[in-house]
């Protein structure tokens, strides 16, 4: 079945279930009847919006996230296939940067090269991230190395922040997990950023999301790294007491744009 389409006046959600409650997106809010057809749309200044020659974002509370200098940033990696337009996707989704996936833990992203080759030939700001499984201090080493070769592999011209990326991972197999302790994983961000600093890059912080960062990673060595957060809420509803300086709220992991296949994670850098 599809999913986040219209059909006539009902409007498929992402699980495929038909709309019949309210749905805010697009700058507008739609309300639907218990039968699923729309009964009102009112708009909003909610998302992008653009008055007086300038854009700005507001979340789905009306509330003003930055300020008229705001960016659209993606991210993007080879789970959105091949893309084979950058140029499109920059001006017709009105991207300002991309933050590109290196890969994870040992392995490089396949769309790694292609991708870092398009930007850096379009001129397109963009920084980089590394998906990490590391279990111990020495993992974590090996992730700064290799965030280090693949940066000089395709000769990177970094605008954005290189981000390490840590979430609750678990293998498929479940043979193995993410640290469940906060002190073992104050220990491996530490050993990352140490070695990334040691070897000359200092733009260099963390990415992760809200309830990882409420809970397992909430201690003041590992919050004075972040300052990238996914929430894919109304509002962020998070304040880090220990960053202060531009940061990047990941609201979505589901917007469609031109010339990317499928869903994209989009955030308002302010």
């Amino acid at each position: 079945m599809a999913r986040n389409e219209w059909q006539g006046n009902y409007y498929l959600t992402g699980s495929g279930a038909i709309a019949t409650d309210e749905v805010i997106m697009d700058g507008a809010r739609y309300i639907f009847a218990a039968s699923g057809e729309l009964k009102e749309k009112k708009d909003l200044n909610v998302g992008w919006v653009h008055r007086d020659g300038k854009r700005y974002f507001f979340n789905n509370r009306e509330e003003q996230v930055g300020t008229e200098h705001a960016k659209k940033v993606i991210d993007i990696s080879e789970h959105n296939g091949r893309i084979n337009d950058w140029k499109k996707v920059i001006d017709e989704n009105e991207v300002d940067g991309v933050i590109v996936r290196l890969g994870y833990s040992g392995k490089e992203d396949k769309e790694l090269a292609h991708n870092i080759k398009e930007l850096n030939r379009l001129g397109i700001p963009y920084g980089v991230y590394l998906y990490t499984y590391a279990e111990n201090e020495t993992d974590a080493e090996n992730d700064a190395k290799q965030t280090i070769e693949l940066i000089k592999k395709y000769n990177m011209n970094l605008s954005y922040p290189i981000y390490y990326d840590v979430e609750n991972w678990e293998y498929v197999n479940k043979s193995k997990r993410a640290p469940s302790d906060t002190g073992t994983w104050v220990k491996i961000i530490n050993k990352y950023m140490d070695t990334m600093k040691q070897a000359g890059y200092q733009n260099v912080y963390v990415y992760s999301y809200r309830s990882l960062l409420q809970t397992r990673l909430k201690h003041p060595d590992i919050l004075k790294h972040v300052n990238w957060v996914a929430a894919y809420t109304n509002a962020l509803e998070w304040e880090n007491p220990h960053y202060s300086g531009k940061k990047g709220w990941q609201y979505t992991s589901s917007e469609y744009m031109k010339g990317i296949q499928g869903r994209v994670d989009v955030s308002v850098w302010y």
